[in-house]
């Protein structure tokens, strides 16, 4: 994705020089250049791969300048084994449209720019080779990275390592050239599914709408223009294999019905490099769905298990489930990483589930650290200490048990929990911490301490 922002930008960057010979009378040559078959070509020199193209048709003399394509698609030419045939890339439309004078003057000044209908598929095979990457990069050269693994060495004899020879290219503010400013920046209907061998996860991203408005860059005070406002709305699902049952499945991991915006801010003010932080607030629609596909005691049977032993028997709950009525998430996104700035609060059919504030996912990494309560709601709150009075515990016991998963707020039982480790084989465990800070708060019995600890 960096790279086709930092290409992005830099063919955004060229267009002062297209403007400037458009001015000095070569404008025929300048709508030549943007000919469908010229366009065709230069795409398929920097992508890689096989491009078609419907139209391209440049209005140089409007006010402001546009640029439209239409019916854009991209073929990898070579793919790995076991892709599926059929484009990589689809556009149904796109419109640039720019103010050539201000361009002239030093600032790049879109008011629209549009992509309608863009579609991508990727699929990465069990060795992880990309089918993306060979239409936006060349091909893996076996013989080359094996030469390039080999050590080089360094001024006086030593050896260096193979990733010490080339850091990785970074794309720098003062790199643009000028200040940009982008009125809208949209993107309509789009769609992403991302098959992953490697993981075993399938990925959808559908009715996806994204925008980007307000955009204001100066390389020279990143301090003060570096900015800019999103807006986002999507359906994402994320299927896999999940172990249920002691037995491998086809699972649903999650469901979102999203939307929702914030801020954005591109390059690093200090370093100038591109390295955006937004923060968001989404509202996951009602009917979305986070895990569900297995219960408490499937999940950590030893933690429902020690619960058991005091008349708490949540084995059958379900570990995630439908939300019964919107949610809100307050969240920053950087570097891949989604983390949750302030608590939220998600309603499910039997009770609700706390996210601490802090926890974090990265679906690149596949990792993740959730803080995560759930809190009883009032039917199941009274099954569970009605079976905990009826298990025959000493009514001091029991009040102390209740004490220990009580929370605090809805005075209703709720069980701390710690989601780690892979998204797709998530590790989750009691988090007896709480529970203890509680019962010690609670002043419960010293048989229950016991109980909890052995």
């Amino acid at each position: 994705m960096t790279k086709l922002v930092r290409a992005g930008l830099y063919g955004l960057g060229g267009l002062a020089v297209l403007a400037a010979a458009a001015v000095g009378g070569g404008s025929w040559w300048l709508k030549k250049q943007f000919h469908k078959d010229a366009v065709a070509r230069q795409l398929e020199a920097a992508c890689q791969g096989k491009v078609t193209l419907d139209s391209s048709e440049l209005e140089l003399w409007s006010s402001p300048a546009r640029w439209r394509l239409a019916g854009l698609a991209v073929s990898a030419l070579q793919a790995p084994e076991g892709a599926p045939a059929g484009p990589v890339l689809k556009l149904k439309e796109a419109v640039l449209e720019v103010s050539l004078m201000d361009l002239l003057g030093g600032t790049l000044e879109v008011r629209r720019l549009t992509l309608d209908g863009l579609e991508a598929s990727e699929y990465l095979s069990p060795e992880g080779d990309s089918q993306l990457a060979a239409v936006l990069g060349k091909s893996k050269d076996k013989s080359k990275t094996e030469a390039k693994a080999k050590p080089v060495a360094k001024a006086g004899g030593e050896k260096k390592k193979p990733d010490e020879e080339k850091k990785p290219a970074v794309f720098q503010a003062d790199q643009l050239g000028m200040t940009v400013r982008v009125h809208e920046a949209r993107l309509s209907g789009g769609r992403l599914f991302i098959h992953n061998r490697v993981n075993k996860t399938k990925t959808r991203l559908e009715d996806l709408n994204f925008a980007l408005t307000g955009i204001d860059v100066d390389p020279a005070n990143l301090q003060e223009h570096n900015r800019a406002a999103v807006e986002l709305s999507a359906k994402l699902t994320l299927e896999g294999r999940g172990k249920v049952g002691g037995e491998m499945q086809d699972v649903r991991f999650a469901f979102l019905d999203l939307a929702g915006g914030g801020t954005m801010r591109p390059f690093d003010p200090v370093t100038g490099i591109w390295n955006p932080l937004s923060e968001w607030e989404l509202t996951l629609a009602k009917g979305s769905a986070l895990a569900g596909y297995m219960t408490m005691g499937q999940a950590d049977a030893d933690a429902v298990k020690k619960l058991a032993d005091f008349g708490l028997d949540v084995s059958d709950l379900p570990m995630g489930g439908e939300l019964t009525e919107p949610a809100v998430l307050r969240l920053s996104f950087q570097d891949n990483r989604i983390t949750v700035r302030e608590d939220a609060r998600l309603v499910m059919p039997e009770y609700e589930v706390r996210m601490a504030a802090e926890s974090w996912l990265n679906s690149a990494e596949d990792a993740q650290d959730l803080g995560i309560r759930l809190v009883c709601g009032a039917e199941l709150d009274r099954r569970l200490r009605a079976a905990a009075v009826g298990s025959g515990l000493p009514e001091a016991v029991a009040d102390g048990v209740f004490k220990a998963f009580q929370d605090e707020t809805t005075r209703h039982l709720a069980f701390d929990v710690r989601a780690t480790g892979q998204l797709t084989k998530p590790k989750i465990g009691a988090n007896w911490d709480k529970a203890l800070e509680r019962l010690l708060k609670g002043g419960a019995v010293d048989g229950l301490l016991r109980g909890l600890l052995k």
